[in-house]
Parts: structure tokens; sequence; C-alpha cells
């Protein structure tokens, strides 16, 4: 599986894209993203600011603004809530998610945890999904719904 961006992002939403990056408690701010010259600027409530990678990016916002965010490892776009692990080695969107489970076991061989009253339930791994392994078994899955703002 390759994993994309926020550069690919935001190429692929036409060179530029705005998002309303939401602070628990406080007004949103206004993030926008321009691929000029095959480079990425980024302007936060209209002012350009320099940063090194995504990670520099996530920790200006976190240091100037308390706003959290995370980028989506499968199409790369900022994100405030959504589908990682205890590990954080992913993060994606809720819709993004079907689309990598499909990725990485197939169509047809993951699906939500479920009790016997066909309730969500956390598996013994901390996640709410299930995989099927090489020998048709179902195994647990630590992937899970989380917020950050």
């Amino acid at each position: 599986m390759t994993y994309k961006t926020f550069m690919d992002y935001v190429g692929e939403h036409g060179n530029e894209i705005t998002k309303e990056v939401f602070i628990f408690d406080k007004p949103a701010i206004e993030v926008t993203a321009k691929i000029v010259d095959d480079e990425l600027q980024v302007f936060v409530e209209g002012n350009r600011i320099e940063y090194e990678d995504e990670y520099d990016l996530q920790n200006y916002l976190e240091d100037n603004y308390g706003a959290e965010i995370r980028f989506c490892t499968y199409c790369g776009g900022i994100m405030q809530s959504g589908m990682t692990d205890d590990d954080g080695d992913f993060y994606n969107h809720e819709e993004c998610f079907p689309l990598v489970m499909n990725d990485s076991y197939g169509e047809g061989n993951w699906r939500a945890s479920v009790d016997e009253d066909g309730e969500s339930v956390e598996n013994r791994m901390g996640g709410y999904y299930e995989y099927r392994d090489k020998n048709g078994e179902w195994k647990p899955e630590p992937s899970y719904y989380t917020e950050w703002y």
C-alpha cells in the first residue's frame, strides 16, 4: 500500500485546499495549502508559515493555536477524527478506512468485532475490528475511532 502525503492531497484537490481546524472551546482556525511552483505553501489565518514536514506542521498548529491534527496516511488530508491504533502506526479518515482494510486484508476478510447481540465490542487488542488470517480464522485487529481537537 502506498501512503500519500499532504502535498499529494493538495495536488489531487486542484493544488489548493482550505480547511477549518477546530480547537476545543475556541473558534476554528483556517488552514490553506497551495502548491506554487512545485512547493507546498501553508497559510494559517492568512499568514504563511514555515515548517519542515507534516510533523512540524502538526507541532506548529498545536504549539501556536492549541489545535491537534493528524494526516490521513491513505489520502494525505488533514484530519481531526478518524481511525488509528494504540501505536499511532496509521491515521485514516473514516471514509478511507474501509479502503485501507480492503488493501490490507482483502474485501470480505475484515469485519467489526461484535458480541452475540450484534453490539460493537472492544477486542483483546484494544480495537473494534477483526481480520481473517490465511487459515480462515478471525483474529483481533487493533483499529479504533478517535478524535483530536
